[in-house]
C-alpha cells in the first residue's frame, strides 16, 4: 500500500513522514473493519448451521486482530503504556496462533507436545 504525494509515492514503512503515519492509521482502521466484518459473518453463518464456514471466518478475524495489534504497537502517537499493552497482546496472539491456531487447529498442540 502506498499513498500518492504529488508526483512521488510514499510507502508506509518510510518512517518520519506524516504520510507514513496516515497510511499506518488508515491500514489499521481498514483491518479493524475487516475484523468486525469477519466476526459478524461468523455469527450469522453459525446461526444458519454452517459451523465449518463460521469457524473459517472466526479464525480469519483472529488473524486480522493480530495485525491490528501490531499496527497499534507501531503508532507513535499512542502512549508508551498503550503500546506496551498492544505488544503484549500481539505476542500472546502469536503464541495462541502457533500453539493451537486460536483453537481452530488443535492438531498444532499435538505437534507441539510431540
Amino acid at each position: 500500500m502506498c499513498l500518492l504525494d504529488g508526483k512521488c509515492f510514499v510507502l508506509p514503512h518510510q518512517r518520519g513522514t506524516f504520510l507514513s503515519l496516515l497510511a499506518t492509521s488508515y491500514l489499521s482502521l481498514r483491518i479493524s473493519w475487516a475484523v468486525r466484518a469477519n466476526r459478524q459473518l461468523s455469527i450469522e453463518v453459525q446461526l444458519q448451521g454452517m459451523n465449518e464456514e463460521a469457524a473459517r471466518f472466526a479464525y480469519r478475524a483472529q488473524v486480522l486482530q493480530r495485525h491490528v495489534l501490531w499496527f497499534q504497537v507501531l503508532q507513535s502517537e499512542a502512549k508508551l503504556r498503550q503500546r506496551g499493552q498492544a505488544l503484549g497482546g500481539w505476542l500472546f496472539s502469536w503464541f495462541l496462533f502457533l500453539l493451537a491456531g486460536y483453537g481452530y487447529k488443535p492438531a498444532r498442540s499435538f505437534l507441539a507436545v510431540v
